[in-house]
């Protein structure tokens, strides 16, 4: 039979995620992750969160130095702020935002 483990899904340790960071970009898309892991710790500028089950965005998880997010088709509802980042790219569509301050 073919099960799949859902917390096994959810969970990316530190290994897996250096292991996808290139030239300061981390790929993560397509990984049916239902949350955002914590980034903060890594020297990245890129991150690609594309297509996966997110519901929610917490700026906490990113480092400082992240200037390119893509979220785009995750299921990221309501209203998202953003004070303590300072983006140069933001890609939120194919969510279910009502604002973003």
């Amino acid at each position: 039979s073919c099960s799949i483990n859902k917390e096994q899904n959810r969970f990316l340790d530190s290994i897996e995620i250096s292991s996808r960071i290139h030239n300061k970009k981390l790929d993560l898309s397509n990984m049916s992750l239902d949350r955002i892991p914590n980034l903060s710790i890594y020297d990245i500028e890129e991150v690609n969160l594309s297509n996966n089950k997110i519901k929610k965005f917490e700026e906490k998880l990113f480092s400082k130095k992240i200037k390119k997010i893509n979220l785009m088709n995750n299921k990221i509802s309501g209203f998202v702020v953003i004070d303590s980042l300072d983006l140069e790219n933001l890609n939120m569509s194919r969510n279910k935002i009502e604002k973003i301050y």
